[in-house]
C-alpha cells in the first residue's frame, strides 16, 4: 500500500480523533507477527510477519500505514526503523531489504547472508546498521550506501546489540555465549558467559541489556551490565523458549514473549512478574511496550496484534 503526504496526514487525524488502540486482536499478517517495534517518536510501528511481508501502522488507533512484501515470500525474523523512517527487514533465506516506511517504496535489496534468521539492529543515529546470522557471520553495514563495512564471525550468533549507540563494540549472544567484540580490533574483548544464551534486547542504559537463555531449560531473564561486568538482575522464571525482550522506555518494566506461549511483565524495580496473558490473548510470539502508559503491543502466532494493560 502506497499514501501520499495529504492522505496519511488525514488518516492520523481521523483515526485520532475517531479511535483509541483496539483491545480486540487486528489480524495484521496471515502468519505470526515476528517482530513489533516502534520509531524513535513513537508514532508509527512495525510488523514483520511469517507471510513474508513487513507493514507499519499508526500508534494511535492501529491503522494501516505501508505493507512491504519480500520477493522471496520468506517468514521475515526481524525489523527496525532508521531515524529517518526508512525499515531494515530481513528474511528467512538471509536476504536484507530497506524500504520507505511510509511509502512501502523499496530503496534496496542487499546480499548480506546465507542462512536463515539474521537479525538486524540500528544505531540511533541511522549511519550504520548490523546484523546477526547463523550463518556464523556478524555485520557493519553502512546506513546510506549499504555497503558492508565489516564481519566477525563467530558460532552461531543469534543476536547483537551495539553498546553506547557506537559502532566500536557489539555484544552478541550464542551457542559459544555472551561475548563483548572489539570491533576495530576484529577481537573478543571479553567473555561474560560460556553458556549458549539465545536473546538480547536493545540496552536498557548505555551498559545494560536484558540476555537469556531457553528459560525451557532454566534460563531466566537477566539484565547484564557490561561495565560492572556482572549479572545485576534475575527476573521471576517463567517458562517457554522467548522470541523477543523489550523494556519500557521509562525503565520501570521489563517484557518478554514466548513462542507460542504467553507474553510477559516485570516490574524492574523488584523483579516481580506483574503480567502474563491469558487464554483470550492466544499463543504469542513478540511483543513491545508502547512509548507511554502501562501497554504492550502482543503479536500472535496467527498473525492478530492487539494491545493490553498491565
Amino acid at each position: 500500500m502506497k499514501t501520499n503526504g495529504w492522505v496519511t496526514e488525514f488518516l492520523f487525524l481521523f483515526c485520532a480523533l475517531s479511535y483509541a488502540a483496539p483491545v480486540e486482536p487486528v489480524k495484521a499478517h496471515e502468519d505470526g507477527v515476528w517482530k513489533i517495534a516502534f520509531s524513535a517518536e513513537g508514532d508509527h510501528f512495525l510488523t514483520a510477519g511469517g507471510d513474508g511481508v513487513v507493514k507499519t501502522w499508526w500508534t494511535e488507533c492501529f491503522c494501516g500505514l505501508a505493507s512491504f512484501r519480500h520477493d522471496s515470500n520468506f517468514r521475515v525474523w526481524d525489523a527496525a526503523f532508521f531515524p529517518d523512517h526508512r525499515i531494515v527487514s530481513t528474511s528467512q533465506d538471509g536476504s536484507i531489504y530497506v524500504w520507505q516506511g511510509e511509502t512501502g517504496e523499496k530503496v534496496q535489496k542487499i546480499e548480506g547472508h546465507t542462512l536463515n534468521a539474521p537479525r538486524v539492529r540500528v544505531l540511533p543515529d541511522g549511519s550504520r546498521f548490523f546484523t546477526a546470522c547463523s550463518d556464523g557471520f556478524v555485520k557493519a553495514w553502512d546506513g546510506k550506501t549499504y555497503t558492508e563495512l565489516s564481519s566477525i564471525k563467530t558460532k552461531s550468533p543469534v543476536g547483537i546489540v551495539p553498546l553506547g549507540g557506537t559502532p566500536e563494540h557489539w555484544l552478541t549472544v550464542g551457542l559459544n555465549g555472551v561475548l563483548l567484540w572489539n570491533l576495530a580490533e576484529q577481537k573478543v574483548e571479553r567473555t561474560f558467559s560460556e553458556s549458549p544464551y539465545y536473546f538480547v534486547s536493545e540496552p536498557i542504559s548505555p551498559t545494560q541489556v536484558l540476555i537469556g537463555g531457553n528459560p525451557s531449560q532454566g534460563g531466566p531473564l537477566q539484565i547484564l551490565d557490561t561495565e560492572k561486568k556482572e549479572i545485576v538482575q534475575t527476573f521471576d522464571s517463567v517458562p517457554g523458549f522467548f522470541w523477543q525482550v523489550d523494556a519500557s522506555r521509562d525503565g520501570k518494566w521489563i517484557g518478554a514473549s514466548a513462542y507460542k506461549s504467553k507474553a510477559y511483565v516485570w516490574e524492574r524495580a523488584t523483579g516481580k512478574l506483574v503480567y502474563s496473558s491469558d487464554e483470550k490473548v492466544g499463543e504469542t510470539i513478540s511483543l513491545s511496550f508502547f512509548p507511554e502508559g502501562r501497554a504492550i503491543i502482543i503479536g500472535g502466532s496467527d498473525g492478530t496484534i492487539q494491545m493490553a494493560r498491565f
